[in-house]
């Protein structure tokens, strides 16, 4: 088993705007969104979604790490809010985490800081919604905003000006022209990236 990353071309500031607003009115659409979706949807867990949704929109978390439970919980919220829909995808997870890790590691020191940074951002749990950190074992989310995804592009397009090894198959089995399309798609589209890892 791997993580495999999913990327969705979507305006995240809804979710956004419910993690700044400490909405407590959208934990019962958590409830019922993990009581749809689980194949058994077993009171306990319910009871345990309940617990952490509260914990997250009251800001009680707020000093303290993202668990693996928080991560699906703010999957849950970006799934309800239409983030993460099937039409707003443009990575369906084909390629396993290791790689996305792999690429980082080889193009991100090619990179200016800023790039770089945002080039992290898609492989490790960076941008914490709710609490001080995303420590998580498994899954995780991140995202780029719509005005970062231009600035990405251009920087990994340069690199491989400079070093055109970085687009060959043998480099990640062509793992940076996918990323490309991606982030092309996004730009055409003109939105945010929501990231899901699982």
């Amino acid at each position: 088993m791997s993580l495999r990353p999913m990327l969705y071309a979507a305006d995240v500031n809804p979710l956004l705007a419910v993690a700044s607003a400490r909405d407590m009115s959208f934990v019962p659409r958590i409830v019922q969104w993990f009581r749809e979706h689980l194949l058994e949807p077993k009171p306990e867990t319910l009871d345990l979604a309940r617990c952490r949704a509260e914990r997250l929109l009251s800001g009680a978390h707020a000093s303290e790490p993202e668990t693996d439970e928080d991560a699906y919980i703010v999957q849950a919220m970006a799934a309800i809010l239409g983030i993460s829909s099937l039409e707003n995808m443009i990575a369906d997870g084909g390629w396993k985490h290791p790689a996305w890790v792999e690429y980082a590691e080889g193009v991100g020191p090619l990179l200016a800081p800023l790039a770089q940074e945002l080039l992290a951002a898609l492989t490790a749990p960076k941008r914490p919604l709710f609490g001080s950190a995303i420590s998580s074992t498994w899954p995780y989310y991140s995202y780029l905003r719509r005005e970062e995804v231009p600035t990405l592009r251009e920087a990994l397009e340069k690199a491989a000006i400079d070093h055109p090894e970085i687009t060959l198959v043998e480099f990640v089995d062509g793992f940076h022209n996918d990323l490309l399309v991606w982030l092309t798609e996004a730009e055409k589209r003109g939105t945010d990236i929501w990231l899901y890892a699982y």
